[in-house]
C-alpha cells in the first residue's frame, strides 16, 4: 500500500504523491492536503505536487463560507508550483 512505501521510504516523495493522490480520490481531501504539504517540504519537490495542493485547498476553499476562504494561500501555492519549474 501506499503508507507502507511512505513509511519504508520517507525520504522519497512519489509513494507520498500517490497516497496523497488516493486519498484526495476518496474525498479525504484534508487528509490529502496534509500529505501534499509533507511533499511540497522535500527537497525538489515537484511542481504536481504544488498544483495539486493548489487544487485541492480551491476545492476546500469553496465549502467554507466566504469569509473564510484563503485565496492567498490559492495563489502563494501556485508561484511555489511555478518556482518548482526549471526556467520558469
Amino acid at each position: 500500500t501506499y503508507r507502507r512505501a511512505v513509511n519504508a521510504t520517507p525520504l522519497d516523495y512519489r509513494p507520498r504523491v500517490g497516497l496523497a493522490g488516493a486519498l484526495a480520490a476518496l474525498g479525504r481531501s484534508d487528509e490529502a492536503i496534509e500529505e501534499y504539504r509533507h511533499v511540497a517540504q522535500m527537497e525538489r519537490s515537484p511542481a504536481g505536487a504544488w498544483v495539486a495542493l493548489a487544487r485541492l485547498t480551491v476545492y476546500r476553499n469553496l465549502t467554507r463560507p466566504a469569509a473564510a476562504r484563503q485565496w492567498a494561500e490559492v495563489g502563494r501555492l501556485l508561484a511555489e508550483a511555478g518556482r518548482a519549474v526549471p526556467d520558469s
